[in-house]
């Protein structure tokens, strides 16, 4: 493929002939096994194209096979130690550790919720539980180490967790939320078009002056989706009070302020504007006591 695409380049090979119609592609594809095509493939067409090497973006690429082959090993040896904890009753507790340490040696690839249920069943060998809270251990101590990069999710079908690691988990979710600001969880509602845990704790502490100092201080286009992504909470009325609390409520004080404080500023006619194409234009003015109206 590159010597036949270097020669065409530098003969100006007429580019449009069947074998590079998008369906010769395909069966290219298909006969060489390929279903799909990921990152991996767009470098190679940027190479082939213009003869760059993105050393840094394959180096990602590669450590991502890398990382989901090691996952899927991981994941292997757990499977084989469960089918054989359950179903092979010849072999004896010393036999299934010796099973179960395949799992061990690759437990930081796996999830909180298979480590949970691998520490359940290997303590119940004899001899068991000091390998499984060792395992747990050396777990933990890797999750500190990526914590401030864990994605927190709701659990699957109401998995369980072993109790420590729930703690660890609950004393950095909290962190997170005690960290996180007003701007990154409307930032957060934008980006995700949804919330979670902590955008709804975020949410509903907000204050006047929480809005104050982000309007204030924002810029540029992370000001101008701030406001439009409130004004949109505040036009929603109060079917999201249950997440938001009353962070609409606070976010329209905030604008009354600005307005009154110095009405003939750039930011008062900018929120008149805004208010005025709304589907609340008359809330801006009413006074700050009549949140009857919303």
């Amino acid at each position: 493929m590159w010597e036949r695409f270097h020669k065409r380049r530098d003969d100006g090979e007429a580019q449009d002939d069947a074998s590079t119609t998008p369906a010769a592609w395909t069966l290219l594809l298909t006969k060489l096994g390929i279903n799909s095509a990921d990152e991996f493939e767009g470098l190679v067409v940027t190479y082939l194209r213009e003869g760059r090497h993105e050393t840094d973006e394959i180096s990602k690429v590669v450590d991502s096979y890398c990382a989901n082959a090691n996952r899927l090993a991981a994941n292997a040896a757990v499977q084989q130690f469960v089918e054989q904890f359950h179903w092979n009753v010849k072999l004896s507790d010393t036999e299934l550790l010796a099973v179960a340490q395949r799992a061990v040696d690759r437990s930081m690839e796996l999830d909180r919720y298979t480590i949970s249920g691998l520490h359940a069943q290997i303590a119940q060998l004899a001899g068991g539980l000091a390998v499984a809270d060792r395992m747990l251990d050396d777990w933990l101590v890797r999750f500190e180490e990526i914590s401030a990069n864990y994605e927190y999710g709701d659990p699957p079908f109401e998995q369980p967790l072993h109790p420590r690691i729930k703690a660890v988990m609950d004393r950095q979710r909290q962190s997170r939320v005690d960290r996180g600001t007003l701007a990154e969880a409307v930032a957060s509602l934008i980006a995700n078009q949804g919330w979670g845990h902590r955008e709804e704790i975020v949410m509903k502490r907000a204050t006047v002056d929480d809005y104050l100092d982000a309007m204030r201080t924002l810029e540029g286009k992370e000001f101008k989706m701030f406001l439009l992504k409130n004004l949109d909470i505040l036009e929603q009325g109060p079917g999201l009070d249950q997440h938001f609390g009353d962070a609409r409520h606070r976010f329209l004080e905030a604008c009354r302020r600005l307005c009154q404080a110095d009405p003939e500023s750039r930011m008062a006619k900018l929120l008149h504007t805004i208010f005025a194409k709304s589907r609340v234009p008359n809330l801006l003015e009413a006074a700050s006591s009549a949140s009857d109206d919303l």
